[in-house]
């Protein structure tokens, strides 16, 4: 049996020894920084990649879509058509400023003309009622009813042919005008829609590939 005094050498040797190497579990001691070694298959597999799925592929334009994009709506067959409707609209307009040249010089000579001859006219009427006056001082008072109403009779004729003259003649002039006007404005109005229904159909033309007229 051991004595007091060796327990209490014995108790006092334990005292100093480290705690951990009191408590220490089975393999701690194998190093401060060391960890439980974990099975070598938890490592070797390499973690499921899912793989990504192939994007699908652009769709090659057929042939006629290619057609389409040179023949229909593409910069230069827009710029094209464009530069022929410019082209058309240009010779419609040189035509209507053509026109109405041609209507003013037309209506400046008719009212020239009829300005020319009214000034004719009224000269000659007052020269004559002047010769008139002249001749009634060299002439009988007897006569002078008499001569004032030939010539009231000569005047009267001569004013009523030149008015019918000139009635005639603008009534001539205005059938003639409003005829061409008409027939100007008829033609006009077909033009107008001859530019709509083919802007339609140029539009057609580029949707669907064709070339524009």
């Amino acid at each position: 049996m051991m004595s007091p005094r060796r327990f209490a050498v014995l108790i006092l040797a334990l005292a100093v020894v480290t705690p951990e190497v009191l408590f220490a579990q089975p393999g701690y001691m194998r190093g401060a920084g060391s960890k439980k070694k974990e099975p070598a298959e938890a490592y070797d597999t390499e973690p499921e990649v899912k793989k990504a799925k192939p994007e699908p592929k652009a769709r090659k334009s057929s042939p006629k879509e290619d057609k389409r994009i040179v023949a229909g709506n593409s910069k230069e067959s827009i710029e094209a058509y464009l530069q022929k409707r410019l082209e058309g609209l240009k010779g419609v307009h040189d035509n209507q400023d053509s026109f109405g040249k041609g209507f003013s010089q037309a209506w400046k000579k008719f009212w020239a003309d009829l300005f020319e001859e009214r000034k004719l006219f009224e000269v000659r009427m007052a020269r004559q009622r002047l010769n008139l006056f002249e001749s009634l001082s060299s002439l009988s008072p007897s006569y002078h009813a008499g001569t004032i109403s030939d010539f009231e009779r000569l005047q009267g004729n001569q004013i009523k042919s030149f008015e019918d003259s000139q009635k005639s003649k603008m009534d001539e002039y205005f059938a003639k005008q409003l005829s061409d006007i008409k027939t100007f404005a008829m033609e006009q109005e077909q033009i107008r829609q001859e530019f709509m229904n083919s802007a339609i159909k140029s539009w057609q033309d580029q949707k669907s590939g064709g070339t524009p007229e």
